[in-house]
């Protein structure tokens, strides 16, 4: 601002005609003097610039302001920047007519340069720019996922940028993961934090290069491994459509960046939405399924919900079903010393994946069909569900082992 209130604030008050004024001055919202033009006979009186800005009406932002005190009128008027009062210009006034035009010409003459001067200092490259609007979107402190808003701020970059706001978007979320590279069990981790950094901004240029994308998509790291793409799609009347067109793209795009092989990937996208509100909540669903993919799923690669749909349900069970369903069950299953009976809770999971079949579960278990059989006749009798004659506690037997597994991982008790 010393630049602007300095040199080109006194290029400017140059080109006034002074014959009309006494003095030009732009003072702070708590009226210190921030700039004056260096031919003027003296300051305005401080109890006269503290009246000028105590009048301010902030439902005004552009209302010329007057104060006849003085020994000249003074007409002063804030400068506004993203509807925010940064300055005011005050002018002593020996013509007031003249003054009112010439005021009005500094203010919209400073905020035009103000703008453009904020925009050059913030003219990031095309990538940090992305991931200056990728962070303010999702910012936990502007989205309670209940009651979302874009600010004024981010709304003005992503019209500025020319972001349609009326296409539908979802997120699609890469996770960057070491290779681990070990000798004689020593972790031969060297140089991982530099590859990261040397690989962030050519792993956005891969995937930005990818064939599905277009000028609407953005596409930016998160943070130290996360990449974010925020994908648009128009709306085609038929959304499974667009599901299936995400599960190309990610494949598209894991193959691209599997050129880079100091990393694996973990990558899925969350739910389509209409509005960028709705970008952080697409954010998370697809931040969860990665996460139920490193429960579920052996390798890295692609996790989408219909390759896991009952670990989905079970991630996204309502609290009342798990507190007084599954805990119940799992309060049946309490051995002597308090600890649940995991081993019998695998049986009768694994029974219920093999559609009640013995032998097969048998099989799969590497145990004796009359051992899986006494462990199915037990756990029906500790808990009361028997599978082969309920579908309902088929389900509750699948939700409870699988809201088990997520609960020991979340405490980091599953590799």
């Amino acid at each position: 601002m010393e630049q602007i209130f300095g040199t080109y604030f006194q290029r400017l008050v140059g080109k006034v005609d002074r014959s009309s004024l006494r003095s030009i001055q732009i003072v702070s919202r708590d009226g210190k003097i921030l700039a004056k033009d260096t031919a003027n006979s003296g300051d305005i009186p401080s109890d006269i610039i503290y009246k000028v800005i105590q009048d301010l009406n902030c439902t005004d932002l552009h209302q010329l302001i007057y104060n006849h005190s003085g020994e000249y009128t003074v007409v002063a008027t804030p400068i506004v920047i993203d509807l925010q009062v940064i300055a005011m210009i005050l002018i002593e006034a020996i013509n007031l007519k003249h003054c009112e035009q010439i005021i009005t010409i500094i203010r919209t003459s400073l905020e035009s340069y103000i703008e453009y001067h904020n925009t050059q200092e913030e003219a990031f490259t095309e990538v940090s720019r992305e991931e200056a609007i990728v962070k303010e979107l999702l910012a936990v402190s502007s989205y309670d996922l209940g009651k979302q808003s874009l600010s004024y701020k981010l709304l003005k970059s992503l019209k500025a940028f020319g972001f349609d706001l009326f296409l539908l978007r979802s997120v699609i979320l890469v996770k960057l993961e070491k290779k681990t590279n070990s000798y004689f069990n020593i972790n031969l981790d060297l140089g991982y934090e530099s590859s990261v950094e040397a690989f962030k901004d050519r792993g956005v240029q891969i995937i930005k290069a990818n064939k599905y994308l277009n000028n609407q998509d953005i596409v930016a790291f998160a943070d130290s491994d996360h990449i974010v793409i925020v994908k648009s799609f128009l709306d085609v009347g038929n959304i499974g459509k667009l599901y299936y067109a995400l599960d190309n793209i990610c494949e598209s795009m894991i193959s691209d960046l599997e050129a880079a092989k100091i990393f694996t990937y973990h990558i899925a996208y969350g739910g389509i939405y209409s509005t960028f509100q709705d970008v952080r909540r697409s954010y998370v669903e697809a931040e969860n399924t990665i996460h139920l993919g490193s429960v579920f799923q052996e390798n890295p690669g692609i996790h989408s919900v219909d390759k896991g749909i009952f670990e989905h349900v079970g991630y996204y069970l309502p609290s009342i079903v798990q507190h007084k369903v599954i805990q119940s069950v799992l309060d049946k299953l309490k051995k002597a010393d308090g600890s649940i009976d995991l081993e019998l809770l695998s049986v009768a999971e694994a029974f219920v994946d093999q559609c009640m079949n013995l032998m097969h579960t048998a099989n799969q278990l590497h145990l004796h069909r009359n051992t899986v059989y006494l462990k199915i006749d037990k756990f029906k009798n500790k808990t009361g569900l028997n599978p082969e004659k309920s579908f309902q506690d088929a389900f509750i037997i699948k939700m409870t082992a699988v809201s088990v597994k997520i609960g020991a991982f979340s405490q980091g008790k599953v590799n």
